[in-house]
């Protein structure tokens, strides 16, 4: 170990499981399932897209991106991955569900908000106010893309009419 940071191992004994290894690996492995998972997926050409196209073009990028940050990670010295911090693991995955919950019934842009009000309280210096301008900016602009730009079916805000 070096004596001005215990947590970085000498040139002699570097540890090849350091951060870039790990999240490469997790990339892969990532990429890799999605690919599993959609096999039945016809995916079509480029010129007629299939319901796989899009989806195989994604998980062959990020197993593809993975590797490089993996074999990256393996060719320099890294810092030794600690221990999980469990908090912004715990408060994203709790950000997503509740996104995922409250996209239908509220819409995506109330939905967004309290995605991002949420995930803003994985880091414990977060600030309130940045948070809630970023959550109301990303709101707006996911909007803007997904209902008025592509048209996607998806209310905006709450309805009342049920």
């Amino acid at each position: 170990m070096s004596l001005d940071n215990p947590s970085v191992a000498p040139a002699t004994a570097r540890s090849r499981l350091n951060h870039d290894t790990l999240s490469g690996a997790l990339c892969a492995a990532v990429g890799l399932l999605g690919l599993w998972a959609g096999r039945s997926l016809e995916a079509g050409t480029a010129a007629e897209m299939g319901p796989g196209y899009v989806p195989r073009l994604l998980c062959l990028g990020l197993l593809a991106l993975g590797l490089v940050i993996a074999l990256t990670g393996l060719r320099r010295p890294g810092v030794r991955p600690g221990g999980i911090a469990w908090r912004p693991l715990l408060v994203v995955t709790l950000a997503v569900l509740v996104f995922a919950g409250l996209l239908e019934r509220l819409g995506l842009a109330l939905a967004v908000v309290a995605a991002v009000v949420i995930a803003g309280a994985a880091t414990p210096g977060a600030r309130t106010r940045e948070t809630v301008i970023a959550a109301l900016v990303l709101a707006a602009a996911l909007v803007l893309i997904f209902i008025t730009g592509l048209g996607l079916p998806v209310p905006a805000l709450p309805r009342f009419d049920r």
